[in-house]
């Protein structure tokens, strides 16, 4: 790698580490229950410790979210091909896209 590409993964990978050391450090230093706060080492071995049980909830996920991805990527280029095609479907359908756009999802 060159010099630049070289900051680009490590400058990176330090920030990271950087700010999970904080982190770890933050939560043991304040005595932060891990019920509220757990430090990253805490995740980590309770990823591994229970990776059974999360595996088969990562992969639920996972599928979900590549099955929306690709009814994502269906309805998009059906849509764009359709705006392409007709001008006055663009006119009349761009508004709704860009209200949909940048509606913010409220979560209850």
């Amino acid at each position: 790698m060159t010099g630049g590409n070289w900051q680009k993964v490590a400058a990176p990978v330090v920030i990271g580490a950087v700010i999970l050391g904080l982190w770890e450090l933050t939560v043991r230093q304040a005595g932060i229950p891990p019920y509220i706060l757990p430090g990253p080492w805490l995740i980590l071995r309770t990823l591994v410790a229970d990776w059974r049980t999360l595996s088969d909830s990562l992969w639920i996920t996972l599928e979900i979210t590549g099955l929306a991805l690709l009814a994502a990527i269906v309805v998009g280029g059906l849509l764009s091909i359709l705006f392409t095609q007709s001008k006055w479907l663009e006119l009349s359908l761009l508004p709704y896209a860009v209200i949909l756009q940048v509606t913010p999802i409220r979560r209850s």
